[in-house]
This record gives structure tokens, C-alpha cells and sequence, in this order.
């Protein structure tokens, strides 16, 4: 697969799935590693020489990107620009340094979950999800991964692959928190509310500190047409005029998120774990 430069911001998705995605959560770990480089101590201390002692996040970046630039073909010096510059908040900067690694070696699953995200924080979803999907192909049970394409999906409005994924990642990490609301957030974008509930329900009886738990759980009880159950939640920790405002915004939500009925019946039946489509299709 040929992996592009990233080449612009695709149209955004609707304010408000927008604002969704600031309650999912990518989650996990990888389990894969980039073996090669790790075992290779010459280039792990070339590495720490480019950036330890100076104690200044720019001028180290400064010297990664020369390095860089000096030597393009060291692949575990590009990766670690690359990750430099996702960290300094240069998104599109950072895929141009991490695509064409990863087009030589797909294997690298650290990579992929980069460039994933970097996708996802440049509201790309079509891109991101076949980068998840490959990393996936390659290890089923890699959380991240999971979690990364089912956000991917929803950015996408591809809510029926989004609750697939979403329980696929339920089904590796059962009691892991972010993959269960994420999996309940589906379900409400859906309007599947009463099974939404019932996760997010015992998510919060388990955390009632959570932020986003609260704030999923008020939208489901909205989607479900139960506005007092989410007034209640929501005004111990905001003002009553707030409320009201977020209760508004959810039920636009619920009635917003309605997926073109073309595009779920190009995409419910074509989906599997390992296939993939070029970034942007």
C-alpha cells in the first residue's frame, strides 16, 4: 500500500460530532515494537545524544529535524521526529515525516498508531481508518488500535462499523472503562439509548468521578427522552443555564447523527478487520 504526504484538511464532520469526540477515548497499548531499532544500541545512544542535556523542547526539535533531514533513510530517526513533532502540536508536519516510513514497513505498529492518530486529531477520519484497520489486520487484540478506528468510524458517521469495532475492543479488554463508552457512545449515535444506558449506567456506578461517564450518560438519558434524568446528572457540576445548554445540544446531537443511509449500506457489508482502502478514501 502506498501511504501519501498529507496534502490538506479533508471537510470536518458537523460541529457537534465534532465536539463527541473530545469524550472518546483512544485507549491501550501496543504490544508491537519496532525491534530492530530497539535492539540497536549505537542508534538508541544517537538517539538520546540528539535530544538530552539542553532542557529546551525547540532547540532539541530543531536538532531532530536537522539530523532528519541529514539522513533519511534511518528509519528510527525519522519515527522519533515524527513522534517529536505530533508532541509539539505539528500534525501535518509530523505526517510528512511518518508516511513514508511507515509505507515501507507496515509492520510497525507504533508508527501506525501515530500516524492514526495524527489523522484523527486532523479531523481525517478517512485516513485514519484504514491505518487502524492495518494495524489491526496485524494484531487483532491491540487496543488502541481498535479504539483509534472505531473514533475513525464515527468521524465518518459509519456508526454500525464503529459499534463493531468498539465491541471488538469490549471483547479484548472487558473491563476496560474508555472501551465500554466509547461502545455506549455508538450505541446512542445509533439511538440503540437503552442499551447505551445500561453500559454507561454501570460505568457509573463503578467511577462516578468521571467527567466523560457523566457526560455520556446525560446525552444517552436525552437521546432516550428522559431530560430530567440528565438535568439531574449534570447540575451538581454546572449552572442550571448550563444544563440547559447541554441538554439542547444533546438532543440536536441525537437527531443529528443520522448516517446516510448510502453510505451505511456501502459500508456494514464490505468491513473486516484487515481491509483497507487508501487514506482519504
Amino acid at each position: 500500500m502506498t501511504y501519501a504526504a498529507y496534502t490538506g484538511r479533508p471537510s470536518k464532520p458537523s460541529p457537534l460530532i465534532a465536539t463527541l469526540l473530545g469524550a472518546l477515548l483512544l485507549t491501550g497499548c501496543s504490544t508491537s515494537s519496532n525491534k530492530a531499532a530497539r535492539n540497536d544500541a549505537e542508534t538508541r545512544a544517537r538517539l538520546a545524544q540528539l535530544t538530552d542535556g539542553e532542557g529546551n523542547p525547540e532547540a532539541q526539535l530543531a536538532r531532530l529535524g536537522e539530523a532528519a533531514a541529514r539522513d533519511r533513510s534511518d528509519a528510527a530517526l525519522q519515527k522519533r521526529y515524527a513522534t517529536a513533532l505530533a508532541k509539539a502540536g505539528r500534525n501535518a508536519e509530523a505526517l510528512d515525516v511518518a508516511l513514508p516510513i511507515y509505507g515501507r514497513d507496515q509492520r510497525d505498529a507504533d508508527l501506525g498508531l501515530l500516524i492514526g492518530r495524527l489523522y484523527v486529531r486532523l479531523d481525517n477520519g478517512g485516513a485514519a481508518v484504514p491505518v487502524y484497520q492495518e494495524v489491526v489486520a496485524h494484531d487483532a487484540g491491540n487496543l488502541e488500535a481498535l479504539n483509534g478506528l472505531g473514533i475513525a468510524e464515527v468521524m465518518q458517521r459509519s456508526y454500525p462499523d464503529a459499534e463493531a469495532t468498539f465491541h471488538q475492543a469490549v471483547a479484548v479488554a472487558p473491563a476496560d472503562a474508555a472501551s465500554r463508552n466509547n461502545l455506549a457512545l455508538a450505541l446512542t449515535l445509533e439511538h440503540k439509548s437503552d442499551e447505551a444506558i445500561g453500559i454507561l449506567e454501570t460505568l457509573w456506578k463503578e467511577d462516578s468521578t468521571s467527567r466523560r461517564v457523566r457526560t455520556n450518560l446525560a446525552m444517552a438519558y436525552v437521546a432516550a427522552g428522559d431530560r430530567d434524568k440528565a438535568a439531574a446528572l449534570l447540575s451538581p457540576v454546572m449552572a442550571q443555564a448550563d444544563v440547559e445548554k447541554s441538554i439542547s445540544s444533546y438532543a440536536q446531537l441525537a437527531g443529528e447523527a443520522q448516517p446516510a443511509p448510502a453510505q451505511v449500506a456501502a459500508s456494514v457489508p464490505t468491513r473486516t478487520a484487515g481491509k483497507t482502502r487508501p487514506p482519504g478514501g
